[in-house]
C-alpha cells in the first residue's frame, strides 16, 4: 500500500505544477479523483474531481462512467450540508 499511496502522491504533485498545462494539470486531479473513488476515498476523490474542471466535466458525457459521477455528485451534496 505504501507504493501505491506514493504513486497517488506523484499525481497529485502533477495536479499542482506549474510547468504543465492547465489542461494536463486538469487531467491529473482526474486521475487522482478516480483513484480514490476506487479506494473508496470519497472525500479525497470529490476534492480532486473538483480541482479537475473541465477534465471532470467531459466526464459526465462518457458512458460507463455514471457510478463515478453519480457518486462525486452525491458527495457534493454530502459536503454541502
Amino acid at each position: 500500500m505504501i507504493s501505491h499511496r506514493s504513486s497517488l502522491a506523484d499525481r497529485e504533485s502533477l495536479h499542482e505544477s506549474t510547468e504543465l498545462s492547465k489542461e494536463a494539470r486538469d487531467f491529473a486531479a482526474l486521475l487522482a479523483s478516480k483513484v480514490y473513488y476506487f479506494l473508496g476515498e470519497y472525500d479525497e476523490s470529490l476534492s480532486f474531481a473538483l480541482g479537475a474542471g473541465k477534465a471532470f466535466e467531459e466526464e459526465t458525457y462518457k458512458q460507463g462512467l455514471e457510478e463515478y459521477v453519480e457518486t462525486i455528485v452525491c458527495q457534493c451534496h454530502t459536503w454541502s450540508r
